[in-house]
């Protein structure tokens, strides 16, 4: 895990099994929504929570380390659209282009 900017981190998961992907960003954000921060009080929510863009793909797969973020991005913005707390998964399938 690694911080891009001011509110936004990034990440490599490494594993075989896209069920252990959407598994374990699942447990992310529920522990992370169970903690219970408390957020600024003009925010839009009483609690921290996140959203979160994954981008599913074999190496082999992938053009350019470029284009693995862009996907991700991708995906962390319309995790952000379909509301809070929420997590997108695309895989290589959906996207082949990279």
């Amino acid at each position: 895990m690694f911080r891009l900017d001011g509110k936004e981190f990034g990440g490599l998961l490494i594993t075989s099994d896209p069920q252990e992907t959407s598994a374990w960003v699942s447990e992310l954000k529920n522990k992370i929504e169970s903690l219970k921060i408390v957020h600024a009080a003009s925010a839009p929510e009483k609690y921290l929570a996140i959203s979160i863009g994954v981008f599913s793909a074999k190496v082999k797969n992938l053009d350019t380390m470029s284009s693995l973020y862009r996907i991700a991005d991708k995906a962390l913005y319309e995790a952000k659209h379909k509301g809070r707390n929420q997590a997108v998964i695309i895989n290589a399938e959906q996207n082949p282009q990279g």
